[in-house]
């Protein structure tokens, strides 16, 4: 009976051995396939992933904003020139039309002494060409200054004489006579009238 009793406790004593070392052999292995799960490796990964995006989304708003200035900049720049382009054609317009003028004065000087010859082919062609000048500076917006029987303005007319007049005849401060006419390019003037003006 003790033998039955002793081989029954060491059968107990087998069995709770082979539990403890299955549980120990089991223990083992959740350790090894929890150190050997992908999970760390993929958070790693992930980590590493997430810092590159950020910087990646840094370097873009940097771009994005280097872009937006440069774009404004090029804008502003391109405004600018287009209003130097266009004050320079108009500078460059009144400084060809300033040097024609002498040639118009002496087309109308020509013109004056051609009346005695009214009908004559020299006295027509004069006219002619005269008329073509001034069709071509109307075309381009130039207009003589009104100065005969205007009053006097600093701003349009450069009067070089005064001389007295009967108040019937003219007011004073008038312009009595143009020794050469003034013109202006649109809202500019090219050349003050040469005026007398009265006392």
């Amino acid at each position: 009976m003790q033998d039955d009793k002793t081989k029954q406790q060491e059968n107990k004593e087998n069995e709770e051995t082979g539990e403890a070392v299955e549980q120990a052999e089991v223990s083992q292995q959740e350790v090894k396939e929890e150190k050997s799960k992908p999970v760390k490796i993929e958070d790693k990964k992930i980590a590493k992933l997430t810092k590159a995006l950020e910087k990646a989304e840094e370097e873009k708003d940097a771009f994005k904003d280097s872009y937006q200035r440069t774009f404004s900049e090029f804008n502003n720049f391109k405004k600018r020139n287009q209003g130097a382009v266009g004050s320079a054609m108009k500078d460059g317009a009144s400084d060809a039309v300033a040097q024609i003028l002498p040639v118009l004065d002496n087309f109308e000087r020509a013109l004056e002494h051609a009346e005695d010859q009214k009908n004559s082919a020299f006295a027509d062609g004069v006219s002619m060409v005269y008329k073509q000048l001034v069709d071509i500076l109307t075309s381009m917006e130039v207009s003589e200054i009104p100065s005969l029987g205007e009053q006097f303005d600093p701003n349009v007319h450069h009067a070089i004489q005064q001389i007295e007049v009967e108040e019937s005849e003219a007011a004073p401060n008038t312009v009595v006579m143009v020794v050469q006419k003034g013109y202006m390019l649109g809202e500019k003037i090219l050349r003050h009238s040469m005026v007398i003006v009265s006392k």
